[in-house]
């Protein structure tokens, strides 16, 4: 006898995105009443809108998909998801396994080649945009077979500019790279690499040493920690792409947030919408990673260095914590949805020492609280104490007051 259904948790509506969650998954209403315990019938009855999906099932329905109920039960297709909030980089993955993937890994990537030298196979078009690419002259070059049934032409196909390749070998991914440029010449592959058959050609950053293991890697995108090898080339998915690019912070993404058209605060609201409605694939440490991305994005724009707002030092912005002068979950919406709320803070010890509140901020400078309990953390912290925070304004007074109340012991004298 099949379970059956209590509580309803939201009236009769088509859910499409839960039709849609099966169709990427390849089921059936057959298949998933099986997976539930539930009749197809059940399923059809959900999908079709006529019958309600209870609390119970919505629950399971949120595991096995990872995505949140109001998703699932979205009548609309189009839903904002972190996903939305991204370009459309994916990565690829590249073997070079083989003697002649390795000679010609050393040739073309670890070696660079001269733009001129290549002139004669490219148009005018082509080798301008390479001149602009690459203005030292030097270019880093790729090039893939069509593959049995144009399998691997197919996925050569899905990939754009600034799309990530992750190179692999030997049960590692070893080095990555940003993809530059994309032609298909088979005289530039006889040139290169002595066979035309390396037609489908990407021009890359140089590459970056990298290191994931293949267990590593399978379990993070197939939940499977199995040491089965990368056996061709092949383009990741949108969504697994991202989840690679967040968890694993391969490059930093907030490089690849969509070049929105909008204030500060419409950011700001969608992040908020999303820490009520989802997290990213049920991703936490994702999730908080999204949640910087997006608040790094709001302070920094596009630059790739910015100064700690304590220590005054200069740092890669990868290496700045938006740090939240009043506590995330202490703030109403309100204050949420201001931007002030936030300022940056070195991973060095700056943050650390603000969130634990060795440090506070009064009447515009950094003050020192009595809270450090070795002599090592108080001499450090001793540099900071009466130096001044650029980012105490009248947007922000009220919100380090907070700060010094919740974590005040005791202030110096001097």
């Amino acid at each position: 006898m099949k379970n059956q259904e209590k509580t309803v948790k939201k009236s009769s509506k088509r859910p499409l995105n839960l039709e849609k969650e099966m169709k990427i998954h390849s089921q059936t209403p057959s298949d998933l009443g099986q997976i539930l315990d539930v009749s197809p019938q059940s399923v059809n009855g959900w999908l079709s809108g006529r019958k309600n999906i209870s609390s119970t099932y919505l629950e399971k329905l949120e595991k096995i998909y990872g995505k949140s109920a109001d998703y699932l039960l979205a009548e609309s297709e189009h839903f904002t998801s972190a996903v939305d909030l991204f370009k459309d980089n994916v990565i690829a993955l590249q073997p070079t396994s083989d003697n002649i993937a390795q000679k010609n890994y050393e040739k073309t990537i670890i070696n660079s080649i001269q733009i001129e030298d290549i002139k004669p196979y490219l148009n005018s078009s082509d080798y301008q945009s390479l001149q602009q690419i690459y203005p030292d002259g030097k270019c880093y070059i790729w090039g893939v077979k069509d593959g049995k049934n144009l399998a691997t032409k197919k996925q050569y196909d899905k990939l754009n500019v600034n799309d990530t390749v992750l190179f692999y070998q030997a049960g590692l991914f070893y080095s990555k790279a940003s993809i530059a440029f994309l032609t298909i010449s088979t005289g530039l592959s006889l040139f290169l690499w002595e066979d035309g058959i390396y037609k489908n050609i990407y021009f890359v950053t140089k590459a970056e040493a990298f290191n994931l293991a293949i267990e590593q890697f399978n379990k993070f995108v197939y939940g499977r920690e199995e040491k089965f090898p990368l056996m061709g080339f092949r383009v990741l998915d949108r969504e697994k792409s991202l989840q690679l690019l967040l968890g694993l912070e391969i490059i930093e993404p907030e490089y690849i947030l969509e070049d929105l058209q909008s204030s500060n605060n419409n950011l700001l609201e969608e992040l908020l919408s999303l820490e009520e409605k989802e997290s990213l694939n049920s991703n936490v440490t994702a999730q908080g990673r999204l949640e910087q991305s997006i608040l790094r994005k709001i302070l920094f724009g596009n630059q790739k260095t910015a100064n700690c707002a304590c220590c005054k030092r200069e740092f890669p912005v990868s290496y700045l914590v938006t740090a939240h002068i009043k506590k995330r979950k202490f703030a109403s919406k309100d204050e949420k949805l201001d931007p002030n709320i936030v300022f940056p803070l070195c991973s060095f010890g700056c943050d650390t020492a603000f969130e634990k509140g060795d440090i506070f901020v009064e009447d515009g400078v950094f003050k020192l609280n009595h809270t450090a309990n070795t002599p090592y953390l108080t001499a450090i912290l001793q540099a900071f104490h009466n130096q001044p925070c650029y980012y105490y304004t009248d947007h922000t007074t009220e919100y380090f007051a907070w700060h010094k109340h919740f974590h005040l012991l005791n202030v110096p004298n001097k």
